[in-house]
């Protein structure tokens, strides 16, 4: 009889260390996976901050080529005045041309 309840001692201790060992090696793989995690989510940390740098410098870039474009269309606005203002004075000079041709 105390060989019996010692048998089912030791093999309720055998099956409580597997248990345990089990339970151990869940906490493991779990442990190696946050670290897997943690290593990944600082790899796309730092991709993400070069990506923000290179939006950052894109629309710097945008912002000088509208203002270029701006600068532009105002020079291009006064050139045409100033066109017109020549095409007036060719017509005015081409009228006195055709005066003196007569």
């Amino acid at each position: 009889m105390l060989k019996d309840q010692g048998a089912r001692v030791s093999s309720d201790n055998t099956v409580s260390q597997r248990n345990l060992d089990r339970g151990n090696e869940e906490r493991l793989a779990q442990l190696r996976q946050r670290e897997a995690e943690i290593l990944r989510s600082k790899e796309l940390q730092g991709i993400l901050f070069d990506l923000e740098g290179k939006i950052r410098s894109r629309e710097d870039q945008i912002n000088l080529v509208r203002k270029e474009n701006d600068e532009t269309k105002f020079s291009n606005a006064g050139v045409s005045d100033r066109n017109g203002g020549l095409r007036s004075e060719i017509a005015a000079f081409q009228q006195h041309i055709n005066i003196l041709e007569q």
